[in-house]
C-alpha cells in the first residue's frame, strides 16, 4: 500500500513517526485527526523528498501515487 510504503520512508528518512501525538492528547484525539483527513505533520527533508512524502501520504487515495513503484522511482530520482 502506497500510504504505508511513504509512512515507512519517513520514518527511515527522520526517525520519527508520521503520527504523533501533540501535548496533552490522548490516542482517541490522535485517532480523530486520522479519520476527519488530516495531513500529517511532515518535516522538511529538502528537495524532492519532501514533494514525494507528501504525494505518498496524502490523506486522499486518489492524490496519492498510483503505484509503490512510482512512489520509489520519484524518492531515487
Amino acid at each position: 500500500d502506497v500510504y504505508a510504503l511513504g509512512a515507512v520512508l519517513y520514518e527511515l528518512a527522520t526517525g520519527r513517526p508520521v503520527w504523533e501525538l501533540r501535548p496533552g492528547e490522548d490516542e482517541d484525539g490522535l485517532r480523530a485527526r486520522v479519520l476527519r483527513g488530516e495531513q500529517p505533520a511532515l518535516r522538511s527533508l529538502g528537495g524532492a523528498a519532501d514533494a514525494v512524502l507528501a504525494r505518498g501520504l496524502d490523506v486522499e487515495p486518489g492524490r496519492r501515487y498510483a503505484s509503490s513503484g512510482a512512489l520509489v522511482r520519484d524518492w531515487l530520482g
